[in-house]
């Protein structure tokens, strides 16, 4: 498995830097790190481009909001990238390590059918 990790910044520098460190002493897998910023004011941007870990940097020159930024993280990261799974992450989340590898196990054990959709 690699993964393709989105992670999404709005200003928060703080707890962006927090939400990096944890992510990457908790991931087990081979992953591609792809930070999308959606025009931070704070230095958020100048921090990720000296310090940051990310393999890829999109700074938006607007507020995409969460749903668009993430579209243009995974798209980019795809056509760079021979990433097999996709995550989306914000800059204010905190992992477990392992996460990565107990979110595939589950994957391969569970099977989504019509059944467990409750779609009225």
């Amino acid at each position: 498995m690699k993964l393709l990790i989105v992670l999404i910044t709005y200003n928060r520098l703080k707890y962006t830097k927090l939400t990096l460190k944890n992510l990457i002493g908790s991931i087990e897998c081979p992953y591609y790190l792809v930070i999308v910023d959606n025009h931070s004011t704070d230095g958020t941007v100048r921090w990720l481009e000296n310090n940051g870990p990310q393999d890829m940097l999109i700074k938006n020159s607007y507020n995409a909001y969460p749903g668009a930024a993430c579209n243009m993280g995974w798209r980019a990261g795809i056509q760079e990238f021979d990433a097999t799974h996709l995550m989306r992450c914000d800059n204010d989340m905190e992992f477990v390590k392992g996460f990565d590898k107990k979110a595939a196990e589950d994957r391969k054990s569970t099977r989504l059918n019509s059944s467990h959709a409750n779609i009225s």
